[in-house]
């Protein structure tokens, strides 16, 4: 019984490397100036965030925001406008078996098999989230170490 636990554990250790390592790549294409991503790799790098938000706290430290959005308007093209009604986008057809919030607003609903089938954006939730980080940066730290690598040592804490 404890082998066959290990073994889970290492296999998902493995997977979320291997996920982490892949949204990297995409990610650091988005910043490239003049790359154009397609369509089929923002649905790529959506399944990976999705995955890596879902199975752990790593995930938050390596899916950054802005990143989200542009992934999300260049696999669904959605509007990220925070007034209007929810809008749903199906990106391929399959039945959703569980539902991962990516960013406060942004939920993916993913397959059995962790495929993306579609997105949610809630414009009411994008402008929450925004209005609860606009505090962000308004106070002083003299211990700026600790406010900037306040994500690592969460994590460092968490994993050690």
């Amino acid at each position: 019984m404890v082998k066959l636990e290990t073994k889970q554990q290492d296999f998902l250790v493995q997977e979320e490397e291997e996920r982490s390592e892949a949204y990297q790549a995409i990610a650091k294409d988005l910043g490239k100036k003049g790359k154009v991503i397609s369509k089929e790799r923002a649905i790529e790098a959506l399944e990976h965030a999705a995955v890596l938000k879902e199975g752990s706290f790593y995930g938050s430290l390596v899916v950054r925001p802005r990143d989200v959005f542009r992934l999300v308007r260049l696999a669904t093209g959605l509007s990220l406008e925070k007034k209007g009604k929810p809008r749903i986008a199906v990106v391929r057809e399959g039945e959703a078996s569980r539902r991962v919030s990516v960013l406060m607003g942004i939920r993916a609903n993913l397959s059995w098999d962790k495929r993306l089938v579609s997105i949610e954006v809630n414009p009411k939730e994008l402008a929450r989230r925004d209005k609860a980080l606009s505090f962000v940066g308004i106070g002083r730290d003299s211990e700026t170490d600790v406010a900037r690598r306040h994500d690592e040592y969460l994590y460092e804490g968490k994993s050690g």
